[in-house]
């Protein structure tokens, strides 16, 4: 199988990539931030998709053209390539178990099945939480939305037993809206806990007709008019008999009674014949004011009085479920057309995503060999299996994954919520790892070819899993049918990963103004082992190269502390090569040819005379006039870091000169003398130790910070540090 790139442009961050046409087969590629090594991830990943790439900053179209398993595949003709597995975490954390940052998904899905149905499931999410909102607003009662929402929901779910916003728009939608009761009144008003028990009565219409009746021969009455009936007069006549209001001399006057009436027993009379001119026999007077009793119970029952005097409603009382039928449908009657699509549209979803669901049962048995395998190889604190979980939005069960915790041999299943708050960084990215597992292995069972793409593949891995996941390249790179570049920006994995996967051709990206560039890497160049060592070696022996005998300085140290200790007399002697001390100036190559012969067996026959300071400025001259623009060598880069920071400890000690020999970092001789320097020089100085201090002074075999600082980069703090010596005349 083989890969050839003759293009690749105006792909997110990657402006023209050039070099990559002479990559054809396995990769390993270390590339530092910047754009370049996702940029390439992510553009594989949506042109695998039909997706077309831009430039992210002036939004240029891409242009490529890549053959792949003797296809051509260009910008001209966007199409789904599904040979292309594509590994980058926040994709597969966003396509798989990020769900509107509200939960995690764990379907127990491919990717693409699971792109689809998250896309349709939130679809209908959003159009239901949309048209919920507005029902709410029609026929709530309540000022916030929310509190709306929820009010509604509830009286559908008690009147109705609807148990989510999806059925109850189902429900709405099935109504018979050609026959409605539009009325001024709110449902909720009309319909609730308190009024049903009492519409609902098979008798009420007949009691209502009774009471309006009643309510009608009101008017030729002395004591009863409108709302002040019978029960009201009764509960009168007891509080004045309670109070002792006549006992005090009061009299009462009624409307169309000349004589007052002045006692408890003269008002029961007149009472006793009111009732005796409305109600027409007892039956009658128990049922009314039976009814009156029941109506005048509390707040929300007195608001039956408001609809049953209306005949179009009462009329229509006799069945109760078709009454409260008529009445939604009257009250969202502007809301027909859009809940009737909003149905459609539910359904149909619902349908599609049965069909995603049948696929994914079909994926279940691939899913538990995956889960095996993650289980066996990755250290996490939790085994996974396939389980079935319920949907509310389908109203079925569909396969995913179950989490069991394991403590002290101890295992307990736990919640989604709990696994949200549980996993840690690196355990979710271990979760995307599963799910890559399984794309990766349903490519290779559809096609007879796959590119893989791994960006970043181990970042938050502790060792073990790093080495796993390594193993596992290292297995997948066995297989004939799959080409995998490996994208990274950690060089301590790319280091790994060259020493323990095999056949893998080895490249830097190098990012220059309007390109970037894929380097074959050269160890003896750009570092990554000891091979970089002993070419330096080489070349100091075989050719007296002075500068190779400046870079070598640290890492002779660093082995020179190793064997013995720091207060060794080699030790403190190279400690004054690289740091400014009294002597530094002083120090001939003739005191470190023996400790290179000691160290390194070798005997260089640079001139024994010159001065080690010397040699370094000469060098860093040379340098400084160079174009390096195209250069990746790591002596350069150790050179122009040895020489900023005696170029800052020359500055410190004009002002501090107790520094000369103190053991104090960069940054903590800054804070000595920072009352010496302006603003300028602060940004400039810390700028410069950012860059520069821990892999000179502490540990010279962690170069990953200096493969990552482009040469002229450092460059050009080595000038700014030349031109600070000037200025503050030192």
């Amino acid at each position: 199988m083989s890969i050839k790139i003759e293009k690749f442009k105006n792909v997110y961050g990657i402006n023209d990539l050039k070099g990559v046409r002479e990559v054809n087969g396995n990769a390993l590629i270390y590339a530092p931030n910047g754009g370049t090594k996702t940029s390439l991830a992510l553009g594989f990943k949506h042109i695998s998709t039909g997706i077309m790439p831009n430039d992210r900053i002036f939004e240029n179209n891409a242009e490529y053209k890549f053959e792949l398993d003797s296809k051509i595949y260009d910008n001209n003709l966007p199409t789904n390539i599904d040979n292309i597995v594509v590994y980058n975490f926040e994709e597969y954390y966003k396509n798989n178990l990020e769900n509107n940052n509200t939960r995690l998904s764990l379907l127990t899905m491919s990717t693409t099945l699971n792109s689809r149905y998250g896309q349709l499931y939130n679809s209908c999410l959003s159009l239901i939480d949309e048209l919920s909102i507005k029902i709410s607003s029609v026929i709530g009662t309540k000022k916030k939305a929310e509190d709306n929402q929820k009010l509604v929901f509830e009286f559908f779910k008690n009147n109705f037993n609807l148990n989510s916003w999806k059925d109850i728009i189902i429900f709405l939608a099935n109504l018979n809206w050609a026959e409605k009761i539009e009325t001024e009144h709110k449902i909720t008003n009309i319909l609730n806990d308190n009024t049903i028990p009492i519409i609902s009565d098979n008798n009420f219409i007949n009691k209502v007709e009774k009471l309006n009746n009643t309510l009608n021969s009101k008017i030729e009455s002395i004591l009863f008019k409108g709302t002040f009936g019978s029960i009201e007069a009764s509960k009168l006549i007891k509080e004045i008999s309670n109070s002792g209001f006549f006992e005090a001399g009061h009299a009462i006057k009624l409307n169309g009674l000349e004589n007052l009436i002045t006692t408890n027993e003269e008002f029961q009379r007149i009472y006793d014949e009111q009732i005796n001119v409305i109600y027409n026999s007892p039956e009658v007077k128990k049922e009314v004011e039976d009814l009156l009793s029941k109506i005048n119970k509390n707040k929300a029952t007195k608001e039956i009085r408001n609809f049953i005097s209306n005949p179009n409603i009462l009329t229509q009382l006799d069945n109760y479920n078709k009454f409260a039928d008529k009445l939604i449908a009257g009250t969202l009657q502007n809301l027909e057309s859009e809940i009737k699509q909003a149905k459609d549209t539910i359904i149909e979803a619902e349908n599609f995503i049965n069909q995603l669901m049948t696929e994914a049962k079909n994926e279940k048995t691939k899913w538990e060999e995956i889960c095996e395998i993650f289980n066996e190889r990755f250290d996490v604190p939790f085994k996974i299996s396939v389980g079935n979980r319920f949907d509310s939005m389908i109203g079925k069960n569909y396969p995913s994954f179950e989490f069991k915790y394991i403590k002290n041999d101890v295992e307990k299943t736990i919640s989604e919520d709990l696994l949200k708050k549980t996993l840690s960084t690196g355990e979710v990215r271990a979760l995307t790892i599963l799910y890559f597992l399984f794309d990766l292995n349903v490519s290779i069972e559809k096609n007879n070819e796959t590119f893989v793409i791994l960006d970043d593949v181990v970042d938050s891995f502790d060792y073990k899993n790093k080495y796993a996941m390594i193993e596992y390249i290292s297995e997948m790179s066995k297989k004939r049918n799959i080409i995998c570049w490996i994208l990274t920006h950690n060089f301590d994995f790319f280091s790994s990963c060259k020493y323990r996967v095999q056949n893998y051709s080895k490249y830097f990206i190098k990012q220059n103004k309007d390109s970037e560039n894929f380097q074959k890497f050269n160890e003896s160049i750009i570092g990554g082992g000891m091979t970089l060592f002993s070419n330096w070696k080489e070349s100091l022996l075989q050719n007296n190269d002075e500068k190779k005998f400046i870079a070598l300085l640290p890492v002779c140290r660093n082995l020179i502390e190793l064997k013995y200790d720091v207060n060794n007399v080699d030790y403190k002697k190279l400690c004054s090569a690289l740091h400014l001390r009294n002597d530094t100036k002083n120090i001939k190559v003739s005191d470190i040819i023996p400790i290179y012969l000691d160290t390194f067996n070798i005997n260089c026959q640079i001139d024994g005379s010159k001065n080690v300071y010397d040699i370094l400025m000469e060098q860093l001259q040379i340098l400084s006039r160079t174009n390096l623009t195209n250069s990746v060598a790591l002596e350069d880069k150790i050179l122009f870091s040895i020489g900023i920071r005696l170029n800052l400890e020359t500055i410190f000690n004009k002002y501090d000169q107790t520094l000369v020999n103190s053991e104090l970092s960069l940054g903590e001789e800054l804070e000595t003398i920072k009352s010496n320097l302006d603003i300028e020089d602060i940004k400039l100085i810390s700028k410069a130790i950012i860059s520069i201090p821990e892999f000179i002074h502490l540990n010279s075999f962690m170069y990953e910070p200096l493969v990552d600082i482009s040469t002229n980069t450092l460059k050009k703090i080595y000038d700014d540090t030349i031109k600070l010596m000037s200025k503050h005349q030192v």
